[in-house]
C-alpha cells in the first residue's frame, strides 16, 4: 500500500499526464479508505478546475510562491500529524 505522501504525489501527477493501471489502482485503494487524501484529491481537483477556468486572469508572474518552501510546510503538516496519515 502505497503511503499519503506517494499518493499525493501520483495525485499531482494526474494533473499533468495519465497514470498507469498499476498507479490508477494504487490511487484507487488507498482513497477508499484514506479521508484525508479523499479530501485531498477533491481540493487539488477543485483548485485545478478554478486555476484552468481562470487561466488568463491568473498569470505566472503573479503566482508569487516558492514551490521548494510549500513543499516543505505541507511535509511538515503531514509529519505533524503522523496518526491521521499513515498508510492504511
Amino acid at each position: 500500500m502505497l503511503s499519503c505522501e506517494e499518493v499525493t504525489l501520483l495525485m499531482e501527477k494526474k494533473l499533468e499526464e495519465k497514470h498507469s493501471l498499476k498507479e490508477r489502482i494504487a490511487l484507487f485503494f488507498h482513497t477508499m479508505m484514506c479521508d484525508a487524501c479523499k479530501q485531498y484529491e477533491k481540493q487539488t481537483r477543485l483548485l485545478d478546475s478554478f486555476l484552468k477556468a481562470n487561466k488568463k486572469a491568473v498569470s505566472e508572474q503573479e503566482l508569487d510562491f516558492d514551490s521548494k518552501k510549500l513543499e516543505e510546510k505541507i511535509l511538515q503538516q503531514l509529519n505533524k500529524n503522523p496518526d491521521k496519515h499513515d498508510d492504511h
